[in-house]
Order: C-alpha cells, then structure tokens, then sequence
C-alpha cells in the first residue's frame, strides 16, 4: 500500500503542470537476443500530434556486462501533413552507451543512457538536406511495485529524466528536457506493457525552461531469443 501512496505523489506533480497541447505516442519494441553479447532490438510507431509522425528504427545493442553495453542504430522519422500526405522526413543515425550504476544499491539501481544523434532531415518543398548534432542523457530507475508468487506478472513504475542539447545552433535555439513517470505491466518475463506520461519543456536555454508538450505514450515491448538462450525482462530493449 505504501508504494501505491507514492506512485500517487509522484504522479500528482507532473500533472498538475498545465499543458499547451498534448500528444499520443504509441509503440511496439522488438528485441531479439543473438547470443549474450548481442542483441537486435528497435522499434515501430506512430504519433498523434500536430503534424503525425511515423517512426521506425532498427538497432543493435552489445554487451560487456551487466552494467555496460553500447549500442546504436538508424531511425527514420516520417511526418504527415495534417491532410495525411508525406510532408518531411528525418534521418537519424545514432550511438550511445548504457551504465547501470549502482546496481541494487540500499535504495535504487539507477541507468544510464548517453547518446549521439546526427539530425539529417528534408522537406518536400526543401532542395536539399540539413542537418546538426545533438546529445541526448537520460537517468532513470524502476520501482517494483508488485509480482505474483510465480513471477510471470508483476507491476513496475519507471521514473525517468532525459536532457537533450544541440550543437552548432544559433544563439537562443530552443533547449529542451523531459520528465518521465508511468507503470509497466511484465507478462512472462518476455512481454511487457508500459504506459507513461511525459512532461516535455523547452525554453532558449535551461534555465528558463517552462512546461510545453503533455505525451501520453504506449508501449508494447516483446523479447525473442534463439531456443539456447531465452528472452527476460534484461533483454527488452526501448528507445
């Protein structure tokens, strides 16, 4: 009962914000373990906002050992117009590294997650590609909440912040971070439902940034593995 109280007060912060507009973001995650040091993993969606965005990206993950992997892949951003033609596309090549540290502390294991992204995108009505640099970090944790005694449905909550910050821009680019909180729902060690709320400011620079963007996201994560090695919830993989 206690850590239901605090799912509630840590949800009742990022709600209270008041929103300009909001979004829906949903997602399947595939992963798809090779061997113990590599995994193929990525992922496929859609978002409802201003101007839809369709999203594929397919991935791979290398790991050294239960606390650091590196990783990378190559995402595809498509955005619809509101009349539903194509309108842009976003090319998105990407490297990063992920550090669980500490892990199974006194109080929480805490992740990692630092990536390089290159931003190459056009437009129909654009005669060429742009593009530039951005850093992305993001600390987070899981809090159990329950499991049932065989251990093939239990409820999780992440709590996640992520920073981005863009190089080679103009002076006053719009800087932005988000603030992350939902519940994660395992089925069979393989499967899992998350379903999250993300409160995204922006601001010309960090210290001014105010609330923008409300994303409500779901997402279905699933894990294959070869028939030596299974899948579990270490393996599942999300972007």
């Amino acid at each position: 009962m206690r850590k239901i109280y605090l799912l509630i007060l840590l949800f009742l912060p990022l709600l209270s914000f008041s929103q300009n507009k909001n979004e829906t973001w949903f997602d399947y995650n595939l992963s798809y373990v090779l061997n113990n040091k590599t995994t193929l993993f990525g992922d496929v969606g859609y978002r409802f906002a201003e101007s839809d965005i369709v999203v594929f990206r397919p991935s791979i993950k290398y790991t050294f050992n239960s606390s650091f992997m590196i990783m990378g892949g190559i995402g595809n951003f498509y955005t619809r117009s509101p009349d539903k033609t194509f309108s842009a596309y976003e090319f998105r090549p990407w490297q990063g590294v992920r550090a669980i540290w500490p892990r199974k502390s006194y109080f929480l294991t805490l992740k990692h997650f630092l990536r390089l992204e290159e931003k190459i995108y056009t437009t129909t009505t654009s005669s060429g590609f742009e593009g530039h640099l951005r850093i992305r970090y993001q600390l987070g944790t899981e809090i159990d909440i329950w499991e049932n005694m065989d251990g093939t449905f239990g409820i999780s909550m992440p709590l996640e912040y992520e920073i981005f910050h863009s190089f080679n821009q103009p002076d006053f680019f719009i800087e932005r971070d988000r603030i992350i909180a939902g519940l994660i729902f395992n089925f069979k060690k393989a499967y899992s439902l998350e379903i999250n709320y993300t409160m995204q400011r922006k601001g010309e620079g960090y210290a001014d940034l105010s609330p923008d963007i409300g994303i409500y996201r779901i997402r279905i994560k699933h894990g294959l593995a070869r028939a030596k090695k299974k899948a579990n919830r270490e393996d599942l993989e999300k972007l």
